[in-house]
């Protein structure tokens, strides 16, 4: 699904179509992404609201008072 998804955004951009009738709806500015330099970092996602706070377990209740 992901892939065929990926291949007609692909296809739409090179003709100049952008996003275009996929659901769910997107920006129809997409561009190709085609010249370099390309960069990448690696992010993380998380509960920021606990992050270096009270410590819980994996149902979020708080492990000590």
């Amino acid at each position: 699904m992901l892939l065929r998804v990926l291949l007609v955004l692909i296809q739409q951009c090179m003709r100049g179509l952008a996003t275009r009738g996929l659901m769910p709806d997107k920006s129809n500015w997409a561009q190709p992404l085609d010249s370099p330099p390309f960069r990448a970092y690696p992010v993380t996602g998380g509960i920021t609201f606990t992050f270096g706070g009270l410590r819980v377990d994996q149902n979020a209740q708080v492990l000590e008072k």
